[in-house]
C-alpha cells in the first residue's frame, strides 16, 4: 500500500510538469530491485547477523522517481525518490543473544521482519548538460525504518524503530552516446556523522527512443545502500542492502 500511494503521487507530481512542457522538463521512472541483506543489527544487548541468525531473505523492492528541471537559473531542480525495502525470515540464533527486553538461547529459532523503506527530496543544479550531463545538489532523506524480532516458540518479540531524517549530498553523472539511444549512468547520496553514515549508489545503463513528444526507455544497473547507525532509539546497526535494478524511465 505504501507503495502503490507514493508512486501515485510521484506520477500526479509528472503529469503535472509535463502540462508545461515548453518550460519544464520532467522524468519518471519506475522498477524493481532484487535487495540482498547483509550485516548487523544490535538493540540494548548484542549482533545480531541479519542473514545467518535473522534469516532475513532475499526480496524485491519497488522504486519510484521523478525530477522537474526548470529554466530559472537561481532556482533548483527538485528530484523525488521512493524505494521500498521490507524482508521477512526465520532463522536461528547461534549463541545466546539478547535484543532489547528478551534473551534468546542458543540454536533457539526466531522470526524476524525488518524495514528500510525511504523518500528522498533532492534539490540540485544541473551544471552540465550535453552529451555528458552532471547534477549536484542536497538530499533530504526520510527513512522510516524498523525491526522487529519474534521468538518463535512463545510468540514474544521486540521491536525497534529506526526512523531518521538526514540531510545529504546528492550527485549524478550520465553519458550519452550520440546517434544510438544510448546511455550510462551513476547516481548516488551520502552522509556521513557523529559514526553515522548512510551511502547509496546507483550505477548503470540503458536505451532510449523518441516518441512525438517525448523519449521513453529502460534502464538497468546496480544498487548498493550502506547504512550505518550509532546509537538510534538506542539501536546500532551496520547494514548494507544490495542487487540488481531495473526499470522504465519517460523524458519530456
Amino acid at each position: 500500500m505504501r507503495a502503490t500511494v507514493s508512486i501515485i503521487a510521484l506520477s500526479t507530481l509528472f503529469a503535472a510538469g509535463t502540462a508545461h512542457a515548453d518550460l519544464v522538463g520532467a522524468t519518471f521512472g519506475a522498477g524493481g530491485w532484487s535487495q540482498n541483506p547483509g550485516g548487523n543489527v544490535n538493540y540494548e544487548g548484542d549482533d545480531f547477523d541479519v542473514d545467518d541468525e535473522l534469516g532475513l531473505d532475499e526480496e524485491t523492492g519497488g522504486y519510484a522517481y521523478a525530477k522537474l528541471e526548470h529554466p530559472v537559473p537561481v532556482l533548483p531542480n527538485v528530484r523525488l525518490f521512493y524505494q521500498e525495502a521490507s524482508f521477512k525470515g526465520t532463522g536461528t540464533v547461534s549463541e545466546s543473544r539478547s535484543f532489547g527486553g528478551i534473551t534468546f538461547s542458543a540454536n533457539e529459532e526466531v522470526r524476524s521482519e525488518a524495514n528500510l523503506d525511504h523518500i528522498d527530496a533532492a534539490l540540485y543544479y544541473e551544471v552540465l548538460d550535453n552529451v555528458v550531463s552532471a547534477d549536484i545538489g542536497l538530499n533530504f532523506r526520510y527513512m522510516t525504518g524498523d525491526v522487529t524480532v519474534t521468538r518463535t516458540a512463545t510468540g514474544e518479540s521486540e521491536k525497534v524503530n529506526l526512523d531518521v531524517v538526514l540531510p545529504m549530498a546528492y550527485a549524478m553523472l550520465r553519458a550519452d552516446i550520440p546517434t544510438t539511444g544510448l546511455f550510462v549512468k551513476a547516481e548516488g547520496s551520502f552522509v556521513g556523522y557523529s559514526g553515522n553514515r548512510i551511502a547509496d549508489v546507483m550505477i548503470g545503463g540503458g536505451y532510449e527512443f523518441d516518441l512525438v513528444a517525448a523519449s521513453i526507455g529502460v534502464e538497468a544497473g546496480y544498487k548498493s545502500q550502506q547504512i550505518k547507525l550509532d546509537d538510534v532509539e538506542d539501536a546500532d546497526a551496520d547494514v548494507s542492502v544490495q542487487g540488481p535494478y531495473a526499470g522504465v524511465v519517460v523524458d519530456f
